[in-house]
């Protein structure tokens, strides 16, 4: 699986990392590369979870914004079962 995705200013390819753009005038292209010391969000993710609950830390998603997704996903079904527009409340 692999995408393009391009804009007025510049475009970049997945996964290869490929990107163009322009800069004052002048064409640039390159690769992005992951630097290979930072971790990795979900690895992030998992270890905000462990110490909430291990550690006694705050919920790395505080429960409104839980409930806030929620929302939107009734409202996507919502929509699907009318098909119309819904509005969402949050």
């Amino acid at each position: 699986m692999s995408f393009q995705l391009f804009g007025l200013k510049g475009g970049v390819k997945w996964p290869s990392g490929e990107f163009t753009s322009v800069v004052n005038r002048n064409f640039v292209q390159g690769t992005v590369t992951h630097p290979s010391h930072i971790e990795r969000p979900h690895s992030q993710e998992i270890r905000a979870f462990y110490d909430a609950v291990v550690g006694n830390q705050p919920s790395p998603v505080p429960w409104t914004e839980t409930i806030k997704v929620i929302g939107i996903l009734e409202a996507i079904y919502e929509s699907q079962k009318k098909g119309k527009e819904v509005t969402v409340k949050l």
